[in-house]
């Protein structure tokens, strides 16, 4: 008499473990990924702002002549000037109520690039003494210039998630807030806040 084949598979009761352990796995997890994804939309727009600036540093040091990063409102035909948004345009010229402008090495403002950022992010871009700017300016040799129409040029870009706006101390920010600074030698680096260890090439 041939021995009965044992059956494969699993039953009903074993899928309902496992199906309950993957729940509660993935509520566990749940906290932590909402946590890695606000933190990688800070740094995609840390970096695109980053970007930005290499760009029109690099324009300025290939035209040999000054091009200049603005952050603007959006990229509209009605955009103005804005310290607080991380949406970005490179042209020679004001780009002010003409962001959607095509690239152009002879129409004003003679735009280079422009980039609208994404993720709904605080971001917040001020001179050297703390006051609120929108321009850098960078002459032929990628060095920071004078802004033609006065005032100072942006010397730090800060990134934060709505949620940490109102907390001036980074330490105590729920998520890793970064910042981007240009140098008056036109240098410039992404750095994060709550880094304050001395000689930390990561700290600001």
């Amino acid at each position: 008499m041939g021995q009965r084949r044992r059956a494969h598979g699993f039953s009903l009761l074993e899928l309902m473990v496992v199906l309950t352990l993957v729940a509660i796995l993935a509520l566990l997890a749940t906290p932590s990924m909402a946590e890695w994804m606000k933190n990688q939309r800070i740094r995609g727009t840390a970096e695109a702002l980053l970007s930005g600036l290499q760009t029109a540093r690099d324009e300025a040091i290939r035209r040999n002549r000054p091009a200049s990063f603005w952050l603007v409102s959006d990229l509209t035909g009605g955009c103005a000037l804005s310290s607080t948004s991380g949406t970005w345009v490179v042209s020679l010229n004001s780009p002010a109520g003409a962001c959607d402008a095509a690239p152009s090495a002879t129409a004003d403002p003679l735009l280079v690039t422009s980039h609208a950022v994404q993720g709904g992010m605080d971001v917040r871009a001020a001179d050297a003494g703390g006051s609120a700017a929108s321009q850098v300016r960078f002459d032929g040799y990628g060095r920071l210039a004078s802004l033609p129409g006065g005032g100072s040029p942006v010397a730090r870009i800060d990134v934060r998630d709505p949620a940490d706006a109102s907390k001036a101390d980074p330490a105590t920010h729920t998520y890793r807030s970064l910042s981007v600074l240009v140098h008056g030698t036109g240098a410039i680096r992404l750095c994060d806040p709550r880094i304050t260890t001395a000689g930390d090439t990561r700290a600001c």
